[in-house]
């Protein structure tokens, strides 16, 4: 129980209150913001309508300016915090979906982002404001920061007199990313919508006993839901049955229903016909406008990626077949490496004991802090949503606060399955960032902690490094 202790007693000491945390910020100029979770479709509703209200007000109060009222901080400024309040709500928007999929709220959330989206999408293809904030450009008097925020700004803006001809493009614009907001949603909902699969347990042979049991059944069939990858990599490292695995592998990579097919040839249009009605040659392009790579750069790359990971993974592959007997599928590789590290002596489930993932945690911390001069501390009465857990970030040296972030460490019904990062605040000026780590670690039981595998603790330091 040393670990145990270990992690726990590092978890306590310096842990601070979420009021407490705020008020510490202030008193350093530092604006500290928490999510509040909606609970309900309700709530949610409200969240978006009045969201979208403030954003309207705010730019009509810009439009309506007179001349001998035009400054930077009344136009520039004003956009831009009006548009970082309505991404802030998109991220919340985001966060509530993926903890609430295919349900009622999960909906709302959806419904209420893809509003939000088209409002932002009219405003950055409104020539008016574009044109108004573009005065500023030949401002000498601007600081360093301003222009670097006006320079931000105007490249937000799809329609722009040097990209489109005329006002007609710019509602034009306008509309197609309307349907393209809508479209997106619809894709990610439909591609995450895959039947269950049944097998025998004859067909699951391979896979652990304790594993099994959490699995649903109908009848004398297992069910294999696949909507996270916990199952999905489970089945593949486990299971004996080749024919199973090509199921499972062929079912959750191409599986998604026919429909996402033809969302996905509509998107692509949507995008290609914004991006020449902007002036750009690509998608690709008007993406990455503004930064120091191109398209052409990006395609050279991926290409010598591919080249050489591809000269690796038959080097690799020949390998596993002299191990295994058989010529290697996609579907046999997850096996395959686990086959090779048992005979090396290596075995994933024996090597799941010295990582409960309390004490990786906090050498995740520890090792963060000396690497960037910074300290993590637990926030405690955070009032977040069911599973997560707060940590605020500080500067070692000065004290300062840099941000707050949340964990949610483990799966539970309707969350989404996969691993990754929500922003909710991406921070600028005296906003402090607030971000949100989705995990899907196996589940604590009987008192005992989460065992994470080598690879969850890989990804656990890729997912907290973002």
């Amino acid at each position: 129980m040393g670990w145990l202790c270990l992690g726990l007693c590092q978890a306590v000491l310096g842990a601070l209150s979420k009021e407490e945390l705020i008020r510490f910020a202030a008193q350093q100029g530092v604006q500290l913001e928490f999510p509040k979770f909606p609970g309900t479709s309700a709530e949610v509703g409200k969240l978006g309508r009045d969201a979208r209200l403030r954003f309207k007000n705010s730019i009509a109060a810009i439009e309506a300016l007179r001349a001998d009222q035009l400054s930077f901080s009344s136009t520039v400024v004003a956009f831009d915090a009006a548009s970082n309040d309505l991404a802030k709500v998109v991220g919340l928007l985001a966060i509530v979906s993926n903890f609430s999929e295919h349900t009622a709220l999960g909906r709302s959330a959806d419904r209420a982002a893809i509003g939000i989206r088209q409002d932002l999408n009219r405003a950055y293809s409104s020539r008016a404001l574009y044109a108004q904030f573009s005065l500023f450009k030949s401002f000498a008097a601007l600081s360093a920061e301003q222009k670097r925020l006006l320079e931000v700004v105007l490249g937000s803006f799809y329609s722009t007199p040097e990209k489109t001809k005329d006002r007609i493009d710019s509602y034009e614009i306008s509309g197609v990313l309307d349907g393209l907001s809508k479209d997106e949603t619809e894709f990610a909902n439909v591609s995450a919508r895959r039947s269950p699969l049944f097998f025998s347990a004859s067909e699951l042979d391979g896979v652990p006993a304790d594993e099994l049991a959490k699995l649903g059944r109908k009848g004398s069939k297992i069910v294999l839901n696949l909507e996270s990858w916990n199952e999905f990599f489970l089945v593949l490292s486990y299971c004996h049955d080749r024919k199973t695995r090509r199921r499972v592998w062929e079912h959750y990579s191409m599986g998604a229903p026919p429909e996402s097919a033809k969302l996905m040839e509509t998107m692509v249009a949507a995008r290609k016909r914004v991006s020449h009605r902007s002036g750009y040659a690509s998608w690709a392009e008007m993406s990455l406008d503004g930064l120091s790579v191109s398209p052409p750069a990006i395609s050279r790359a991926f290409r010598t990626f591919r080249q050489k990971s591809a000269d690796e993974f038959q080097g690799e592959k020949s390998l596993l077949a002299q191990e295994l007997g058989f010529e290697p599928e996609l579907s046999d590789l997850a096996y395959a490496a686990r086959v090779s590290k048992e005979k090396q002596g290596i075995v994933e489930s024996e090597l799941r004991a010295y990582f409960p993932y309390p004490v990786v945690l906090q050498r995740l911390f520890a090792y963060l802090e000396g690497l960037f001069n910074i300290e993590f501390r637990p926030v405690s009465d955070a009032g977040l949503w069911e599973g997560a857990e707060a940590f605020a970030l500080f500067e070692k040296d000065s004290g300062k606060v840099l941000g707050a972030f949340s964990i949610d460490a483990y799966p539970r019904k309707h969350k989404n399955g996969w691993f990754h990062i929500q922003s909710y605040v991406t921070g600028a000026g005296a906003q402090a960032p607030f971000a949100s780590v989705n995990l899907n670690f196996p589940q604590p039981s009987e008192g005992k902690p989460s065992l994470l595998s080598l690879g969850d603790v890989a990804t656990l330091f890729h997912e907290v490094g973002h």
